[in-house]
């Protein structure tokens, strides 16, 4: 196999010259930068800034703008605070290198969809910790705690780091909101600066209905488009802001989906309403080869299963991280280290409770202060940092771009604006509301219908579901 089919979509910035890979290279002050050629790059400056972009934004307002026409709107921020202001508007999956006479600065996406590693010295910085390995020595953990859940069966059946740690000592991850300054060697919490300001659920429907128009036809006039529907809010949102633009559709069928499935039937129905095509397809699973790629290209890879040669040079569009303004982890109040490992599937274990509290006393006051739930952004920092950024650097190392409209931190502030009461993960207003906005027929479609849905509708009614909830995590924290 040849070299280029390894690392794909992935960068390398390091003080260090000793990369093989026949990449493409730039010199930014005294850091090599080297990024693989499927992956975007685009290089602005003035007299004040250099901008470096790896990867790709897009502009709802002006979705015909390119790569090259937003940074050139970006270099005109007259400070680093003010360039972030102006960031928020866009959504895509990237990284920027900000330098100026004063800053020297790498940070990524909202929802840092383009993972960046770096080491404890701030020397390299990589979309992979094998990347980095190829320049500085990796150094394995050396307690105990780190040690046994890198070697639990919980993390080896997931595969998912949790906060900003990974397997080395040495070897940190990128958090959302966060960005890296360079030249004084830390870590910085960007976001939330504001105080957040309160919606109506009508009012932040009509934005939202409007700027996800606008990604998606700003990514279709990129490149070819496809998305899988689903009976699910997210997928129905994406699908009804996509109608203007030109799209192919379709579900995979897994091994327990018949005809009847909602999976099916619901997205099926949605085609026929507007007159579009949609398909149901077999995703097959990677052959030799792709694992090959896989397993050199990513650190602790996962079995993964792949649609037909026809989307491959598409942009996949997905609802992951919408998931942040549907209240998934639900209405937990005061909760507790070890109840957040917990809820993500890490029982007990030491070394994640630890983390997790550290990142309590970093953040939550900080979130409850500016008017932010603190499991929103648990929810935010943590799921879509660590496990939905996995899956896009995954499916890149195999030639297809992922991408999620919603990784804009202005939709999703607009978002998370509303009362938290009405954005529910089982009955949420404001997303029912997006829906009518588009479409009033669509809107009479149930959303994901079975019996555990109304059974959970029923005690909701009652006021008793939430307390249900909160037993069960106590008495499983108990257990511990």
């Amino acid at each position: 196999m040849k070299e280029l089919e390894f690392f794909r979509r992935q960068f390398l910035l390091s003080e260090y010259e000793n990369f093989k890979l026949p990449w493409n290279r730039e010199k930014i002050l005294n850091y090599n930068l080297f990024y693989h050629p499927d992956l975007e790059f685009e290089h602005v400056a003035n007299e004040m800034i250099d901008l470096y972009l790896l990867g790709f934004l897009f502009d709802y307002e002006n979705p015909e703008y390119s790569n090259k026409k937003i940074l050139d709107s970006l270099k005109g921020s007259y400070s680093f605070e003010h360039f972030l202001e102006n960031l928020t508007k866009y959504s895509g999956h990237y990284v920027i290198i900000y330098r100026s006479t004063e800053k020297f600065i790498l940070l990524n996406d909202a929802c840092a969809q383009h993972e960046v590693y770096y080491d404890n010295l701030f020397s390299s910085f990589a979309t992979q910790i094998k990347l980095l390995e190829k320049v500085i020595p990796i150094v394995p953990h050396s307690s105990v705690d780190a040690i046994n859940f890198f070697s639990s069966p919980s993390f080896i059946s997931q595969k998912i780091f949790i906060g900003e740690t990974t397997h080395a000592e040495n070897i940190k991850h990128l958090l959302p909101n966060h960005y890296i300054d360079i030249e004084q060697k830390s870590i910085i919490r960007f976001f939330p600066k504001d105080q957040l300001k309160s919606n109506t659920i009508n009012e932040a429907s009509m934005e939202a209905c409007k700027m996800l128009k606008g990604y998606i036809k700003a990514a279709s006039l990129r490149n070819k488009i496809y998305m899988a529907v689903t009976g699910g809010y997210d997928s129905r949102v994406l699908f009804l802001a996509s109608l203007d633009v030109d799209c192919k559709y379709y579900v995979s069928r897994l091994n327990n989906m018949d005809s009847r499935h909602n999976d099916i039937v619901i997205p099926q129905k949605l085609a026929k309403i507007f007159n579009k095509e949609f398909k149901v397809i077999v995703e097959n699973p990677m052959d030799k080869k792709e694992k090959l790629k896989q397993e050199i290209s990513i650190d602790f890879p996962r079995e993964l299963k792949i649609p037909g040669e026809e989307y491959y040079k598409h942009i996949l569009i997905n609802g992951n991280i919408s998931e942040i303004a549907r209240n998934y982890y639900g209405y937990y109040q005061n909760i507790l280290p070890g109840e957040l490992a917990i809820l993500y599937g890490h029982n007990g274990n030491s070394f994640v409770c630890k983390e997790y509290e550290k990142w309590l006393k970093r953040s939550s006051s900080m979130f409850s202060e500016k008017g932010y739930n603190i499991l929103d952004m648990f929810y935010w920092e943590e799921k879509m940092g660590n496990w939905a950024a996995k899956a896009k650097t995954e499916m890149s190392a195999m030639g297809t771009i992922i991408y999620s409209p919603f990784c804009s931190h202005k939709l999703l502030t607009i978002l998370l604006s509303t009362p938290r009461n009405h954005r529910d993960e089982y009955s949420n207003n404001l997303y029912d509301m997006i829906i009518n906005n588009f479409s009033n027929e669509v809107s009479k479609i149930p959303i994901n219908p079975s019996t555990k849905k109304k059974i959970i509708l029923i005690l909701k009614r009652f006021k008793i579901f939430n307390l249900i909830q909160i037993i069960k995590l106590k008495f499983k924290l108990l257990k511990i």
